[in-house]
């Protein structure tokens, strides 16, 4: 197995060069399919006896390749191979019928009638270079036809790129859910990305490694899109880059929050394979900037009932968007809860559990509050982002317009820096009193000003009169 796993490392090596220049996804694919999907053909006549199982462990091969990359294809083409090829799962290799032989026939058929519209180094980004960390030696695992991947499967992140880069919002790194055995791509991979490709953020899809490796080795496949996208980005051609998240979707979620408490920041793959030797990739910062966790607060491979939330030595906590629905019987809404909690202290924190709802509700159940959560975490990154602008002191991009005011208040008069959008309809204040920065921001409705947010609490009850002494004319554009 060793020998083909370093064959296919080979092959591939190219690729991961090649993908160094973005080339967009307006490819239009010539007559036959890419090369570089490495696809088989039977190799043994069809009048040999061992046919039709070698027709069905080619075509099983080729069909674990291809439902991984819907973006290489049209997408009604696609759809129907993925529903006939998705029938070989039925099949048992000791025992195959005729009726089996017709199933890998129709997929065979449906094969042949994909139309590819991208080619494969647009669609398939290998994350991992000339050599893979592992937890456990590569000949100690036994892969079946039962397992989601061919055993020389290498990771790889399925783009969704907005047409303009500049207008990125934050690059996502979509893990679909299916403990760490499986990856449920198209309930809570591909349909996540277009639909937050459609927010304005550019979203890979993460086929990482499912069993029969470890956990270990998914949580490096997490760590390693992180730094990829840091590393290679600006190469090729990815607006955002100041902003890297992660959705995860029950298993998904439990290995980006693997992945936040054991291999964050510097931390190198050393530490479950000392073999490895660390690359340039391996030098960037593998810390996320906003973490979406659906229904998946628990990153133990098995369930415990001891979950106590986070544990760890991560300083830098992304900001975490908790959800999950009330009726999950795998026990999310108590860990999302015991998550929360103990977050937060330490990040900025949303969580949300929605009624009538229970696991695995992907985009939203249509008549619950679940079908808001992708508009709500869209929301949630602007809030996260703003939280990080001002805790560094810096000035949210939504102000423009800036004056320095003097207000008097019941224990005198205070300089205050204060700052407004466009048509002066949201403000923020700045000054210092009682030894503490005091931050405050605030609406404007109809010449009533409200409290969005107040740094230590003292002055909520003065907004009103910060607000009447500004001057409406005394606004100054900020110079960039």
């Amino acid at each position: 197995m060793k020998n083909g796993r370093l064959k296919m490392l080979a092959l591939l090596l190219a690729a991961v060069f090649a993908v160094m220049i973005f080339s967009g996804f307006t490819f239009a694919g010539e007559a036959g399919m890419d090369e570089e999907f490495h696809l088989k053909e039977t190799a043994v006549d069809e009048n040999d006896p061992e046919y039709a199982l070698s027709f069905y462990e080619t075509e099983y091969y080729n069909y674990r390749v291809l439902r991984n990359i819907p973006t290489a294809f049209e997408s009604a083409q696609w759809d129907t191979y993925v529903t006939k090829g998705g029938l070989m799962e039925t099949i048992d290799p000791a025992n195959i019928t005729e009726e089996d032989v017709a199933k890998v026939q129709a997929a065979y058929e449906a094969r042949q009638q994909l139309v590819q519209i991208a080619s494969a180094e647009d669609c398939m980004w290998y994350i991992w270079g000339e050599n893979i960390p592992m937890a456990e030696a590569a000949d100690s695992l036994e892969f079946t036809n039962a397992d989601e991947d061919n055993e020389d499967f290498i990771p790889y992140l399925v783009p969704y790129l907005l047409e303009d880069q500049s207008q990125v919002k934050s690059n996502l790194i979509v893990v679909a859910g299916g403990g760490y055995g499986s990856r449920n791509n198209n309930g809570e991979g591909y349909p996540i990305a277009k639909a937050f490709n459609q927010r304005g953020f550019n979203a890979f899809v993460l086929q990482r490694r499912v069993a029969p490796y470890s956990a270990e080795d998914v949580w490096m496949d997490m760590q390693r899109s992180i730094r990829y996208l840091r590393h290679y980005g600006e190469a090729l051609g990815i607006g955002g880059l100041d902003n890297i998240s992660a959705a995860g979707f029950s298993g998904g979620s439990a290995t980006i929050l693997g992945t936040i408490v054991n291999l964050y920041g510097d931390v190198q793959p050393t530490i479950y394979d000392e073999t490895y030797v660390p690359d340039e990739v391996d030098a960037e910062n593998s810390d996320l900037d906003v973490a979406f966790l659906i229904y998946g607060p628990n990153w133990y491979p098995t369930h415990d009932d001891e979950y106590v939330g986070f544990i760890g030595d991560n300083e830098n906590l992304p900001a975490m968007y908790i959800a999950c629905g009330e009726d999950d019987a795998t026990g999310a809404p108590l860990d999302c809860l015991t998550l929360y909690a103990s977050v937060l202290d330490k990040t900025v924190a949303e969580l949300h559990i929605f009624a009538n709802v229970g696991h695995g509700f992907g985009v939203g159940l249509y008549g619950t509050n679940s079908d808001s959560w992708i508009p709500m975490a869209d929301v949630f990154v602007d809030v996260a982002k703003h939280k990080e602008v001002m805790e560094a002191g810096g000035i949210p991009e939504n102000y423009t317009q800036k004056q320095l005011s003097y207000i008097d208040f019941p224990f005198g008069t205070t300089e205050v820096e204060a700052y407004a959008n466009d048509d002066a309809t949201q403000f923020m204040v700045r000054f210092n009193v009682f030894g503490d920065d005091q931050v405050l921001e605030g609406i404007l409705d109809n010449g009533t000003a409200r409290v969005v947010s107040d740094a230590t609490g003292f002055f909520s009850n003065d907004i009103q009169l910060i607000a009447d002494s500004l001057d409406p004319n005394g606004w100054e554009p900020i110079e960039e």
